[in-house]
C-alpha cells in the first residue's frame, strides 16, 4: 500500500513540476527574433528530430541543429552571457 501511495505521489509531483517548468518559458515573436539574428551573443537552436527537420520547408538560417538530448552541451561551447533561442516547429 505504501509503495502504491508513494508512486502516486511521485507521479503527481512530476506532472506539477512539468507544468511549473513551462510556466517560466519565455516566448519571442518572429519579428523580435529577426532583430536578434546575426548578433554574436544570440544562438538559435533547432531541436527538431531528424525526420521533422528534413521534412520541413521552413528553417531559420544560421540556426544550430542540436538533438534535444544534447542541448546541455551548448553551455560548454558558448559564453555565459549567450542568449539561446530554441525552436521546434
Amino acid at each position: 500500500m505504501r509503495i502504491r501511495l508513494l508512486s502516486t505521489l511521485v507521479a503527481c509531483l512530476m506532472v506539477l513540476a512539468a507544468h511549473v517548468a513551462h510556466a517560466d518559458d519565455i516566448t519571442i515573436t518572429k519579428e523580435a527574433l529577426q532583430k536578434q539574428l546575426g548578433k554574436a551573443d544570440v544562438v538559435v537552436v533547432d531541436v527538431r528530430t531528424g525526420k521533422d527537420w528534413g521534412a520541413s520547408e521552413h528553417k531559420i538560417s544560421k540556426a544550430v541543429r542540436v538533438p534535444q538530448e544534447n542541448v546541455a552541451t551548448l553551455t560548454k561551447k558558448h559564453k555565459k552571457e549567450t542568449t539561446f533561442v530554441f525552436y521546434c516547429a
